[in-house]
């Protein structure tokens, strides 16, 4: 299936079983998908909805492919988009917007999506939402057709409405006057889920540690480890009462696949969704990305931080009021 394929589920090792593909729902092997893809190319054609379904489902959950095969995929269910399920639609959407396609499929299926919007499970209408927001392809209307089949029995406690809360958190600072009671009262429900789904993709501890230090020689001692900022999860949050600060900064370390897709070593729609919210907020944010960072010693870190920082403070921020502390 698509999720064994891109280690999304755990495949077991009788010989070793400490070799078994489970971690933390992270793709640990992609060699398959990578010899797949050629044929993939030459017979997308031949394929039914349903596999072209999954195969493209397989590549963005292991955040992996050329972009000549994502073009490839793009194009084919742009010719044949009348011919999916709605529920494949919405699986197309979220993978889209996870490895940061342009906005051609979410055009060409916004007018099936309404038609048959009764067809979508509540956990689909979360991913089409969050895929819409993930795109910046915010359309109130269609926004409002979708909120309206929400239940709230089926969002409160199921982790497969996750997505709904940065999508919510999204609609609600693009369009403040649309029912914000309605809308916090989702937050609620879908809130925990998220918060849990971001601490799983949470930088390696190491990593955590090392950055602790980097900041400390920095003389910044007012900072956070793993702080939660609106539900987003940060690596490390510096305070603004920090000596030199005008405002609060985050660091993100990067990494693929955790935050970046394993070919371009670009940010995956996740990665890019919380950072613009942060930066919608007022938080500086300083990206680190591991191929490079992890090549630094202490004081070549120290310094690279240092810049960042200072770049940080000068790049333009959210007119948003925010804290020194993090949000609940």
């Amino acid at each position: 299936s698509a999720r064994v394929a891109s280690g999304q589920l755990p495949v077991w090792n009788d010989e070793n079983p400490s070799q078994s593909s489970e971690k933390q729902g992270l793709p640990c092997d992609t060699k398959l998908l990578e010899v797949a893809e050629s044929r993939v190319q030459r017979e997308i054609e031949d394929l039914a909805v349903r596999d072209i379904t999954s195969v493209t489902l397989a590549y963005c959950l292991a955040h992996c492919g050329s972009p000549e095969l994502v073009s490839v995929l793009q194009r084919c269910c742009l010719e044949r988009c009348r011919q999916f399920p709605t529920e494949q639609i919405a699986t197309l959407l979220w993978s889209f917007a996870t490895i940061r396609l342009g906005p051609s499929f979410f055009k060409e299926a916004q007018f099936d999506i309404l038609e048959r919007i009764n067809q979508l499970s509540v956990p689909a209408v979360c991913d089409v939402l969050w895929a819409y927001c993930a795109a910046r392809h915010r359309d109130p209307q269609f926004f409002k057709a979708l909120l309206s089949v929400l239940a709230p029995s089926k969002v409160a406690g199921n982790s497969r409405c996750a997505l709904l809360y940065p999508a919510l958190l999204d609609i609600s600072t693009h369009f403040p006057h649309m029912d914000p009671e309605g809308l916090e009262r989702y937050m609620e429900y879908s809130g925990p889920a998220f918060r849990d789904a971001q601490k799983a993709l949470a930088a390696p501890a190491e990593v955590l540690q090392s950055l602790s230090n980097e900041v400390g020689a920095l003389e910044l001692q007012h900072f956070e480890v793993l702080a939660d900022l609106d539900g987003y999860v940060v690596d490390l949050l510096i305070h603004a009462d920090n000596p030199g600060l005008t405002k609060p900064v985050v660091i993100l370390y990067h990494s693929a696949p955790r935050t970046l897709h394993l070919r371009t070593n670009e940010p995956l729609g996740q990665t890019m969704m919380r950072q613009r919210h942060l930066r919608g907020q007022g938080f500086g944010v300083v990206n680190l990305w591991s191929n490079t960072w992890d090549q630094l010693d202490h004081e070549q870190r120290c310094s690279e931080l240092s810049e960042k920082i200072l770049q940080a403070q000068k790049h333009p921020t959210g007119n948003a009021t925010v804290s020194a502390v993090s949000h609940a």
